[in-house]
């Protein structure tokens, strides 16, 4: 039971944390993002775990926007290689206690490229109990590892939503640079963007990410 169960603290709660063969890496670009303040402290227990699929559950509490907020929910990811491709299909879905039930649906899919580049591209969908309408995003990330420490990424994020029509909501471009900070586990991230969101006529909005990250477990790569 030790072996099967994890104890996950994050700042995003939909980070990709399993151990799910031929992902190397950490999160991509997630769907609606927002500059809201997130905390997250769960146990997920993987009962079904096998090379290709896992299936786990997941409760605990997590601090939105300066809330407490309980939330449980299972999830299941099965991985299709296509060689040299891979195919991933993940599916969650989250009750919790201030957003109600939640259903994110991802289809990923990958391969690694010469000279160490890895490319994405994401099609991911979020259904919310008390939000009209279904926002989903289609997205593409190019991974380029400069050595051991340091690492950027390229990102092209482009979000839909249906209601009242199916349009596209915003488009997002991402430059992140990313690198080992004093310590093994210790990394710092420095994001400029352009949004370029429709309430605005899809002019650009730049903006810049800082982020200091602590990780503890597999720190073998930089992303």
């Amino acid at each position: 039971l030790r072996k099967k169960t994890r104890l996950v603290i994050s700042g995003d709660p939909n980070e990709r944390d399993d151990t799910t063969p031929a992902q190397p890496g950490g999160p991509g670009t997630n769907i609606a993002q927002t500059p809201q303040r997130n905390l997250t402290t769960a146990l997920q227990y993987f009962p079904v775990e096998s090379d290709r699929s896992n299936f786990s559950l997941r409760a605990g509490v997590k601090l939105h926007n300066g809330k407490l907020a309980i939330l449980a929910g299972p999830r299941y990811r099965y991985l299709v290689p296509l060689d040299p491709w891979a195919l991933r299909f993940t599916q969650e879905f989250v009750w919790s206690s201030d957003q109600r039930w939640q259903s994110r649906t991802t289809f990923d899919f990958e391969r690694t490229l010469p000279k160490d580049l890895f490319f994405r591209m994401t099609l991911e969908g979020l259904w919310s109990e008390n939000v009209i309408g279904y926002p989903y995003a289609l997205s593409f990330l190019l991974r380029q590892p400069l050595d051991r420490n340091r690492a950027i990424q390229y990102e092209w994020v482009n979000s839909f939503q249906t209601h009242p029509t199916n349009e596209l909501d915003e488009e997002l471009l991402v430059f992140r640079y990313r690198q080992r900070f004093w310590r093994d586990w210790l990394f710092l991230e420095i994001a400029p963007q352009y949004r370029f969101p429709r309430d605005r006529s899809f002019h650009a909005t730049p903006g810049i990410l800082f982020r200091l990250e602590m990780v503890f477990g597999d720190i073998g790569v930089i992303f």
